[in-house]
């Protein structure tokens, strides 16, 4: 390399001039560790591993102006990494709503450093073989064979077994398979009839095409689940490496991860590529006290050693400098207790609604993504803190309204709702649209076995589906394109929404349907066309 070789020349034995001293080796670089629980494939938990490494020795970099390596150190089970934190086999980690809970207790003061947005309402999902038809929800287990991930996995065992518990249903047998997908693949191949495990796993699968006929029958209620988890052996090891600590921002390590997940932003491919690994849109801190109720369940199910529920959970165990202590202050003390600390003021808020045009777990996502998003871009912008809230409508004309009736400070609206909205709403403000609605179009779907071949003249004389009377790309242009073109439908009806009005052609309330093509290309993807087309 330029400017880097030496000469193999010896130096002359009589030389005057003392042969120079060799130059020190460079120091070896800094050096964080990570794991991870094995909740899934290995080649998922790699490639996340490598989006993590990638993603936050730039962050550091960049931020500190230190050359650290953030290196993957794989566990082979559950148990592993969950005294991976106290035996130092890694800095911080990536676990489950309960081993994370564990890890910390086992390696104090631990911090909770960040979670998906979607892991603020986790779900769990119950599978049945294929040719199997539940209709009973969570009560459809009793007496069938079922499957859990890993005995300490809270999407794979604890939450569905405390749903079960709830219900009062017991299943003839269980196993625990280890994994996630270990579960999905034991339904498949009829180890067992029913199995338990994350929506999230579950929806890659469907989006994979990997199912093998399974289906679910029942989806959980919310619970908080998947976090980053650091030990307490992180912070002097931070502080050994040398000029890591003397940055802007840089001086507390578990600060430095937790804003370094919470500002990842899609605009830089690193981030981009690390919000794909773990199946999210971002990260956002963890409020005081939200894992809580992980333990209480945890210590029910005897899954927590008895010795840390009936301790007062830490003080400092919670996220960055956002813990309180629920150890009462000693009676007899002779120091007066401190005068508490006045509540905060309640945050300000700008409130949003959507019109209704998809199913309600789709709104609730797209709603989850914006508040968060946006709460993270005027705390960081503006330096305030503004809770930004959804309020659901359960019909287009609520929508529209929103705005004018203060239900609403701004919408997501189709073309013409959001027309009708501005205009009832003086002086409204278009804010924004996505790429794809500059070129947006609606398609026409037919039922199982039809074969229409003649374009928009296909829905003459045929029943048709439209979604709501107020949408746009489910109603309005459509019904223009067919006008133009002077064709008449036999009868139309309205669904309400676009997911409807595939469901109305897939069980044959109409021959043919129309909605917008973003929703129908969803529907692809998530294999839930029903042989429509």
């Amino acid at each position: 390399n330029v400017g880097n070789s030496t000469s193999s020349v010896p130096a002359t034995v009589n030389s005057t001039e003392p042969a120079p001293e060799p130059e020190p080796e460079p120091a070896p670089p800094a050096e964080l560790t990570f794991t991870a629980i094995p909740g899934q494939d290995e080649s998922t938990l790699l490639a996340r591993a490598n989006a993590v490494s990638a993603y936050l020795e730039n962050y550091i970099q960049n931020t500190c102006g230190v050359n650290v390596t953030v290196t993957y150190n794989p566990v082979t089970n559950y148990e592993d990494a969950v005294d991976a934190l106290l035996d130092t086999v890694a800095d911080f980690g990536w676990y489950g709503g309960l081993t994370g809970v564990q890890a910390g207790l086992r390696s104090p003061p631990a911090v909770y450093i960040a979670q998906r947005v979607e892991d603020k309402q986790f779900t769990s999902v119950f599978i049945q073989g294929e040719g199997m038809n539940i209709t009973n929800g969570v009560e459809g287990a009793e007496g069938k064979s079922l499957a859990y991930g890993s005995a300490s996995s809270t999407s794979g065992h604890l939450m569905p077994a405390y749903y079960l518990g709830e219900a009062d249903v017991t299943p003839a047998s269980t196993i625990f398979t280890g994994s996630h997908d270990l579960t999905v693949d034991a339904v498949i191949n009829g180890t067992t009839e029913v199995g338990a495990l994350n929506s999230v796993v579950w929806k890659n699968r469907v989006a994979a095409n990997t199912t093998g006929g399974t289906s679910v029958y029942y989806t959980t209620p919310d619970f908080v689940d998947y976090l980053w988890v650091a030990g307490s052996g992180i912070v002097d090891k931070w502080a050994a490496i040398e000029g890591a600590s003397s940055a802007a921002g840089c001086e507390n390590v578990d600060t430095l991860l937790t804003e370094a997940f919470v500002s990842a932003d899609a605009a830089d491919p690193l981030a981009q590529a690390l919000f794909n690994a773990y199946s999210t849109v971002g990260f956002v801190a963890i409020t005081a006290g939200e894992y809580d109720p992980i333990e209480e369940t945890g210590c029910s199910l005897g899954m927590i050693e008895e010795k840390y529920c009936t301790e007062p959970i830490p003080a400092d165990l919670g996220n960055v400098g956002n813990s309180t202590s629920s150890v009462p202050a000693t009676v007899n003390s002779t120091e007066p207790a401190p005068e508490p600390e006045p509540e905060p003021a309640p945050p300000a808020e700008l409130t949003f609604t959507a019109i209704p045009g998809q199913d309600e777990s789709t709104l609730l996502a797209r709603a989850n993504a914006v508040s968060a998003y946006l709460e993270n871009y005027i705390q960081n912008t503006c330096g305030v803190n503004v809770t930004v809230t959804y309020n659901p409508v359960t019909n287009y004309e609520d929508a529209v309204d929103a705005l004018l009736d203060t239900v609403a400070d701004f919408g997501w609206y189709g073309g013409l709702t959001g027309v009708q909205a501005g205009l009832r709403s003086p002086p409204a403000v278009y804010i924004a649209q996505r790429v794809e609605d500059k070129q947006f179009t609606s398609v026409f779907i037919q039922g199982e076995g039809m074969n229409i071949t003649n374009g928009v003249e296909g829905a003459e004389g045929k029943s048709l589906a439209y979604g709501s009377a107020s949408s746009t790309s489910g109603h309005l242009m459509p019904a223009y394109y067919l006008g133009e073109a002077d064709v008449t439908p036999a009868s139309t009806i309205f669904t309400g929404s676009h997911d409807l009005t595939v469901d109305a052609v897939i069980n044959g309330t109409t021959e043919v349907g129309a909605l917008n093509s973003v929703v129908w290309k969803n529907r692809v993807a998530a294999n839930t066309t029903g042989g429509t087309s």
